[in-house]
């Protein structure tokens, strides 16, 4: 079930492949399988999460309840599930919850020593910077992504660390610097970025062009 789910998602169905990961998590809390629920509740809704649907309660309840039965003490589950809590905090109106959850999944992360387990942790923590404009720690963050991704040669993170960057020059009104990253941005492999990804970088398009007058560069982001 997880990885039906897990296969909707890929294919841009992550609302269809949630009630996979409620099924899937059932099944693991009458096997009495943290990790399982763990997996279940860290895919559901995707890269998309809260986005889906701004009411929805399941998707941090589950990862509340995997939080609960994990075992005890730093894990590569654990760091996941609190990675994906803090981006479920995304439209809370204090952004105190989302920072700490995710500075705690950073933390976590870094005593695996395990540099996979790291990455979504740190991503998620530059995502909670970026909402807030905290501008410095982000360039800093963006540089710590890049250099790791030279390690797994995986264009995903290279990607990221440069949108990172890019989110944080546009906050700093380095416009001549998001320029130059937005064209290394568009030149790479976009395939390797998710949905959610390519419409920000569209936006971030669209919003430097309207600050510059080129009113005809506007693109309005298609939602699919």
């Amino acid at each position: 079930l997880v990885e039906i789910g897990e296969a909707r998602n890929t294919a841009g169905d992550n609302v269809g492949g949630r009630e996979d990961f409620v099924a899937a998590a059932q099944l693991a809390r009458i096997s009495e399988r943290s990790d399982l629920l763990a997996r279940a509740a860290c895919a559901y809704g995707g890269d998309s999460a809260v986005w889906l649907d701004f009411t929805d309660s399941i998707g941090r309840a589950l990862l509340d309840e995997a939080l609960a039965v994990l075992p005890p003490g730093p894990s590569a589950e654990r760091a996941a599930c609190l990675a994906k809590r803090s981006g479920w905090c995304t439209l809370d109106v204090d952004p105190a919850e989302r920072q700490r959850l995710a500075s705690e999944a950073v933390t976590i992360a870094e005593s695996t020593g395990n540099t996979e387990v790291l990455l979504p942790a740190l991503e998620a923590q530059a995502q909670a910077l970026m909402a807030v404009g905290d501008c410095p720690p982000l360039l800093r963050l963006a540089d710590r992504l890049g250099h790791l991704s030279d390690s797994t040669y995986e264009n995903y993170w290279r990607s990221m660390a440069r949108y990172f960057r890019l989110a944080a020059q546009f906050i700093a009104n380095d416009f001549d610097g998001v320029r130059r990253l937005q064209a290394e941005l568009q030149a790479a492999d976009w395939s390797r970025l998710t949905p959610t990804h390519r419409w920000s970088m569209v936006c971030v398009g669209s919003n430097l062009a309207v600050l510059e007058g080129r009113w005809h560069d506007v693109v309005e982001p298609d939602p699919d």
